[in-house]
């Protein structure tokens, strides 16, 4: 049985215009992180931001469960739990917007497969969406 499991990163942004500034995210190391058929698999993908001012940045994912980045895939009504993080310039919080400082932080987003596969697990794409979204 092979499986293809994606998670694929959408990066969104929304711009105040209360002071000229500038805001730049980049140095995408992986629009699609691909997971493995078997039990703790692990995928990331980092990005950069680097912004002339203080900025709120949010991660969500399609499937979250909860701010601790618990989640799942799916392949229709099939689900497989996965475990995300974020690490660098925050904590890993989940669907909560935190503040960062101006100048460049660097971020990655890993998943983890927490859930084993087993023989009936239906073969297919197993799919959820991560979403980044800031303000500035």
């Amino acid at each position: 049985m092979k499986s293809l499991i994606f998670v694929s990163t959408v990066c969104l942004s929304t711009m105040s215009f209360a002071a000229p500034s500038y805001c730049e995210l980049g140095r995408v190391s992986e629009s699609h992180m691909r997971l493995a058929n078997y039990y703790n698999s692990q995928a990331a993908s980092s990005f950069s931001v680097n912004c002339s001012n203080k900025y709120r940045i949010r991660f969500n994912s399609r499937n979250l469960q909860d701010s601790s980045g618990n989640s799942f895939v799916n392949n229709g009504m099939v689900k497989l739990k996965t475990r995300m993080t974020v690490s660098g310039a925050m904590e890993n919080i989940w669907n909560v917007p935190t503040e960062q400082g101006a100048g460049r932080n660097d971020y990655v987003v890993a998943v983890r497969l927490v859930e084993r596969v087993t023989s009936t697990t239906p073969a297919g794409k197993y799919k959820d969406t991560v979403f980044v979204n800031m303000v500035f």
